[in-house]
């Protein structure tokens, strides 16, 4: 099913932005429809359509962690957004002022909470694929590491790294995986987010049993306090639907994906340009390009001025200004982290769209 895709004066754009927000397609839009038709109430209310809101949510929760995880140990916990769900865990008592092992390769809101707790940070060292080494780590009271690198698309093997630290609390930052491949089965916390299906507005942490009553406290104590935005419920209910939707179909998704992968990379290596993480480690849902002496934010610009929309490093820090944290973390130069080109697909994107990007590409750089 195509997304919707976006217009600029009249003429269609090609979108390869969807690690950062994938596009709706007409089925997300009409489960989002249909859910702020049947539950538009304030589901903290006292009425019969509040309960009913209310008694949707909670099926809904059950129903979004089962999915997703294959079991019933964990309960899903719902969030506005995916960057306020894990700035909740800053606030965590399994995270404030602890030992936390993490890389120097993670989203800024797992940097920024990690920071907010105080956590005493020791960064797994890797490689310059941006795959981990597993060589001998300390000891750590958590572990809180990307299952998929947002900018790159490479994969983490986490239940090799959980394995080792059966005694921390060991947290998977899952929102570039979620629904689209299968999950660590050791985490105690993973985190999903309702704008990589086209749902903005909505998201979860799908936490163990055994801590789910601790976040959901301080959850309670946020919104009681004014301190966290209101649950946008219709949203919350619209990624469960969509998300069951995409489970459905996650294994002709990825087929599907992992052939405009694989296309992505001939035309890559036609024009010259080489895939920062090679395919075995990549998630067929982002193919990242590291450019030669080209600033890849100007790309992106030139791109987005001939109608076609791509990234350049982690959307949540774009423009900084800086060179690519992550790209240095691998081992680049200042100035080739500056040279990246993410490329990220949806079940929608077609053939004839990777074909049309490179063509524009191929201009874009000879021009440059």
């Amino acid at each position: 099913m195509r997304a919707v895709s976006p217009t600029r004066d009249n003429k269609l754009l090609l979108y390869f932005d969807h690690a950062s927000g994938m596009l709706p397609d007409a089925y997300a839009l009409d489960v989002l429809r249909l859910m702020y038709t049947k539950y538009p109430a304030n589901q903290e209310a006292l009425h019969r359509m509040a309960y009913e809101v209310r008694s949707a949510l909670s099926q809904a929760e059950k129903q979004l962690s089962e999915l997703l995880t294959g079991n019933q140990e964990y309960r899903a916990i719902a969030f506005s957004g995916g960057t306020s769900a894990i700035a909740l865990l800053g606030k965590w008592k399994r995270l404030r002022n602890k030992r936390v092992l993490t890389t120097a390769m993670e989203h800024p809101s797992v940097n920024s909470s990690l920071k907010s707790a105080g956590a005493e940070c020791i960064r797994i060292p890797n490689g310059r694929d941006g795959r981990l080494l597993f060589g001998e780590l300390p000891e750590a009271d958590a572990v809180f590491v990307h299952h998929v690198q947002s900018e790159t698309g490479v994969i983490q093997d986490l239940d090799r790294l959980f394995a080792g630290f059966p005694g921390a609390v060991k947290i998977a930052d899952t929102i570039q995986s979620a629904a689209k491949l299968s999950l660590p089965r050791n985490a105690d916390v993973l985190t999903v987010s309702g704008a990589k299906f086209g749902i903005p507005g909505a998201a979860a942490l799908l936490v163990k049993k055994e801590y789910a009553g601790e976040i959901e406290l301080l959850v309670r104590k946020e919104r009681e306090e004014y301190k966290a935005s209101r649950l946008l419920v219709p949203n919350f209910l619209a990624m469960s639907e969509v998300v069951s939707h995409r489970v459905k179909q996650m294994q002709s998704d990825l087929e599907h994906v992992s052939s405009l992968q694989k296309l992505c990379r001939q035309l890559a290596e036609k024009n010259g340009l080489r895939c920062t993480v090679p395919e075995k480690y990549s998630t067929p849902y982002i193919c990242h390009l590291s450019l030669e002496n080209v600033d890849g934010a100007v790309v992106v610009r030139l791109l987005g001025e001939a109608g076609i929309c791509a990234g350049a490093g982690t959307a949540c820090s774009a423009e900084t200004g800086e060179p690519s944290a992550v790209l240095r973390a691998m081992g680049y130069s200042k100035k080739s982290a500056y040279g990246g080109l993410r490329i990220s697909f949806s079940p929608s994107t077609q053939e004839n769209d990777v074909k049309n990007l490179f063509d524009v590409l191929e201009k874009t750089l000879k021009n440059y």
